[in-house]
């Protein structure tokens, strides 16, 4: 029988930083590509802990002015 790992301790998981107040931490499963609880588990996965998930963002700073900053040449 295989062993029942949670995703809280699966290597193959992947925590989605929560920001501010109001939204936590998402574990989401990189083997099936969905959101999980940090209690679920299945035997897909390998014991080892969870890494932080990266969200690519488009960002445009053209144009912008920043303040407090030296130019270096």
């Amino acid at each position: 029988m295989k062993e029942l790992f949670t995703c809280a301790s699966c290597g193959d998981c992947a925590v989605k930083l929560g920001f501010g107040f109001t939204f936590p931490d998402t574990y989401i499963c990189t083997q099936r590509g969905d959101e999980v609880e940090p209690d679920d588990g299945c035997t897909l996965g390998s014991p080892g802990v969870p890494v932080q998930a990266v969200e690519a963002c488009e960002v445009d700073v053209s144009g912008r002015v920043g303040y407090g900053t030296e130019v270096l040449d």
